[in-house]
């Protein structure tokens, strides 16, 4: 298994950011051949008592996703 992520959060408020991320990488068995797969996205960052609160919209090859999370990813 591969896998590349990048993410840059750039502030827009208290308490609030803005970020964009790309996610590239691959499983594979052994002796399987390797194709990369990307995704993109952004997202906003709430920053509340309990902890972050995440808003994401993601795009992969035929996709676009929504997610809503609580916490930071890394």
């Amino acid at each position: 298994m591969v896998l590349f992520t990048g993410e840059v959060r750039l502030p827009l408020l208290e308490g609030v950011q803005g970020v964009a991320f790309v996610d590239v990488g691959d499983a594979w068995l052994r002796g399987g051949s390797v194709r990369l797969n990307a995704g993109a996205g952004v997202g906003l960052r709430f920053f509340s008592p309990f902890g972050a609160i995440r808003l994401d919209i993601a795009a992969g090859r035929e996709k676009v996703f929504t997610y809503v999370t609580l916490g930071q990813s890394f």
